[in-house]
């Protein structure tokens, strides 16, 4: 009846001169006041669009609305786009809303620049990244409900973004551009290689939403394409296309291509009228908007029930949380499950097991994540049977959560599962195995070790290094050779773990490749092996570029039993030459342990003595140094660098004592250098002055007077001799102010 009313109405408007529809003032006065966001959105004024829309096609215009919308001034620009960034969602979304149906550049640039995650204007206070995202999703949602196609290559793009919510919305926005160029450049990003699966499978669903049938030809090529950017198309790819296509039909025939391209035969000359059933499409429309309006009331009162729940929590009250996890609003019963997940009480293991027949998967999904993480063996059946439900994710979280139980059936039934499931289930599954550490799954994982997508490959890899049986190792040095480097890495990491030496020649291989993340995985492996086959090897990467590389080199070297007396000494002269102190210490300390004994190393012994003491000089271990030093001058008399060396740590040792006496024994072993000995004579005499050894340092100098009435110089004399009289002088001082003391204490 309304519809009837509507379109009486609009027959008797009058048109002008020209045949242009003039439409009332009072129309014009309402529609301005829904787009301003001033008048609710409400079931009449959508009915009345939707009875419009027909008219449009008519050529008629309502030319005040127009001028208010495409001519707006430059100030009201501004402010919408300072309304864009308000915490209130209500005028963000008004405020997109007028920029983009201004059709003004500055307007369509400020929307742009959002969707590609320019920063905000300086002008404009984020208070958060939360912010920035609902800002973000604001503008999204405009550029759907106009169904402007001139922001599909951002929309496309934000499919490929980490957060849920804003891939959901762009995928939605995706689906009400419904022009040829909007559905063209998205059925040409379903062929690009480096677009990622699950924004594929959100095109996919966008094309489908389209319902246009332009986005049929795309999709149907899809269904039955043998490869799609050069790789297989996924079991994802294939499943989305799938269910976009019944979209469109509204129909299904499965897998069947030959009867999908039967239907098509049949309707492809369908003009677009015939396409689309213009008023039951529109009313559909009109319905989402109202089921969109009913599900924001569920989630606002989703959100006060969940703060009522909190209070449960703090009080640890299971029994609400029972109650609001069999019934409510999907955010609430999951709400629940988490809750009661953490009271870690298996009595609620039943309420959890009946929730594995939800009708909603996420539900299911929660449920299972939450057995599992309880871990009572009472979950295992309930969980094999979640293992085949029909949803991915919940199949995933129960191969997950099976791998805490190590029975056979669990074993058995993870076997099983990576016949012929889902990539991410496969994942799931190999984890748990490797976890398990059940030796009956070798041969299967190692079938995936050729799975088409490289996650999966990975997966095997790490989880037969965990199993550690050496049936894994043929496969695992193929995959060395996977064009995936994340798979190289994984599965050299694995070949570490399983230590066998068939491995070493392959490993070592692997150290030229031109990833530094695989060298580095290649040189740890090794290392964990142990060979001393992998010598060579490694050391040549000591001089590799990159600086982990290096380090992991330098480690896995140390962990290598080499026999070799030349083997160890290059190993410590290239440490050592790359600063790698530490290392180069514990490799001339081997050395010398293993070959102490030797006189047929005896000469070259000591050089290993000499280095290994400077290290322990410039790692300022006095002590161990002084240790080395002292017996080096012993076996070289004439080498001052070790005696100057060893005097230096005496010095920082205070060994003052043992110091004097070296240097009155090299007085006479290096006459030549007794300048260095005097000097250093001098050095220890202000060092003890300085501590108030002043009757010592005065003795000293009488002793070096008898020794030599020079002492060592005229230089050197001054020096000791204003030294005797100082400390001579410290020593008069300090008995005349006892005397002094004991005086005055006499009654």
């Amino acid at each position: 009846m309304v519809l009837i009313l509507l379109g009486e109405q609009v027959k008797a408007w009058r048109k002008n001169k020209r045949g242009v529809l003039i439409v009332p003032k009072a129309v014009v006065s309402w529609l301005r006041q829904i787009y301003r966001g001033e008048l609710l959105a409400g079931p009449l004024w959508l009915t009345f669009v939707l009875c419009l829309f027909p008219v449009t096609s008519l050529q008629f215009s309502i030319s005040p609305l127009k001028a208010e919308v495409t001519s707006p001034p430059t100030a009201e620009i501004e402010r919408w786009i300072r309304q864009l960034y308000s915490p209130d969602v209500t005028i963000r979304s008004s405020a997109a809303i007028s920029l983009l149906y201004t059709d003004h550049p500055a307007a369509l640039e400020s929307l742009l620049n959002i969707l590609k995650s320019a920063p905000p204007p300086a002008s404009m206070q984020v208070v958060d990244k939360t912010q920035e995202k609902e800002v973000l999703i604001s503008v999204i949602k405009t550029f759907g409900f106009k169904g402007d196609d001139r922001a599909v290559i951002p929309l496309m793009e934000l499919l490929q973004r980490d957060e849920p919510e804003v891939r959901e919305a762009a995928c939605q926005s995706l689906g009400r551009l419904r022009t040829h160029r909007a559905i063209e450049q998205m059925a040409v990003k379903l062929q690009e290689p480096k677009y990622t699966v699950v924004a594929k499978v959100l095109l996919i669903k966008a094309l489908g939403q389209t319902r246009d049938k332009e986005a049929v030809e795309p999709l149907l090529a899809l269904l039955g394409a043998k490869e799609v950017a050069g790789q297989p198309p996924t079991k994802e790819l294939r499943e989305a296309a799938l269910e976009s296509l019944s979209l469109l039909a509204m129909q299904s025939f499965g897998t069947n291509i030959d009867k999908w391209q039967a239907w098509w035969n049949l309707n492809k000359g369908k003009s677009r009228e015939q396409w689309l059933a213009d008023t039951v499409d529109r009313l559909e429309e009109a319905n989402k908007e109202l089921r969109t309006e009913n599900e924001s009331l569920k989630k606002e009162v989703a959100q006060k029930t969940i703060a009522l729940l909190s209070e449960a929590v703090e009080q640890k009250n299971i029994k609400p949380l029972l109650e609001a996890m069999k019934q409510g609003h999907t955010d609430v019963r999951l709400f629940a499950i988490k809750e009661i997940t953490k009271l870690d009480d298996s009595s609620v293991i039943p309420d959890l097991v009946v929730l594995l027949a939800d009708k909603e998967k996420d539900v299911r999904a929660s449920a299972v994540q939450a057995l599992g993480e309880i871990g009572d063996e009472k979950a295992i059946d309930p969980l094999l049977i979640a293992l085949k439900d029909e949803d991915a994710l919940v199949r995933e979280k129960a191969a997950r959560a099976l791998g805490k139980f190590r029975t056979s059936s669990v074993v058995d039934a993870l076997i099983d599962s990576l016949k012929h499931d889902s990539t991410f289930v496969l994942i799931a599954a190999c984890e748990s195995l490797g976890q398990m550490g059940n030796n009956k799954a070798v041969d299967s994982l190692a079938d995936l070790l050729s799975n088409e997508d490289a996650r999966v490959r990975e997966s095997s890899a790490v989880a037969l290094g965990r199993l550690k049986d050496q049936r894994a190792v043929a496969p695992l040095v193929v995959a060395l050779n996977d064009k995936e480097e994340r798979v190289r890495w994984y599965a050299a990491d694995s070949l570490g773990n399983l230590r066998d030496e068939q491995a070493v020649e392959p490993l070592a291989g692997l150290l030229s490749d031109k990833v530094a993340r695989v060298r580095e995985a290649a040189a740890g492996a090794l290392g964990k092996i142990g060979s001393e086959k992998a010598f060579e090897p490694l050391l040549k990467v000591l001089t590799d570029q990159d600086k982990k590389v290096v380090e992991q080199a330098s480690e896995s070297l140390l962990g290598i039993k080499i026999e070799s007396f030349d083997a160890l000494g290059k190993l410590a002269d290239v440490l050592y030459d790359n600063k790698d102190y530490t290392r180069a210490s514990q490799v001339l300390e081997r050395r010398l342990s293993q070959f102490s004994t030797s006189e047929n190393h005896k000469e070259r012994l000591w050089d290993s003595r000499l280095k290994l003491a400077r290290i322990y000089y410039l790692q300022k271990d006095w002590q161990k140094a002084m240790t080395l030093y002292d017996g080096l001058s012993e076996y070289d008399k004439a080498d001052m660098e070790i005696k100057v060396e060893l005097a230096q740590c005496l010095k920082e040792m205070k060994q003052y004592d043992r110091l004097l006496e070296l240097y009155g024994r090299w007085m006479k072993e290096l006459p030549e250098q007794s300048r260095e000995w005097w000097k250093g004579r001098v050095e220890v005499l202000n060092s003890l002055f300085e501590q108030g050894n002043y009757t010592r340092v005065a003795k000293i100098v009488d002793t070096f007077l008898v020794e030599d009435p020079g002492l060592g110089g005229p230089d050197f004399k001054a020096k000791f001799l204003e030294l005797a009289e100082r400390s001579i002088h410290k020593t008069n001082s300090t008995n005349t102010l006892g005397s002094k003391g004991k005086g005055l204490a006499v009654p």
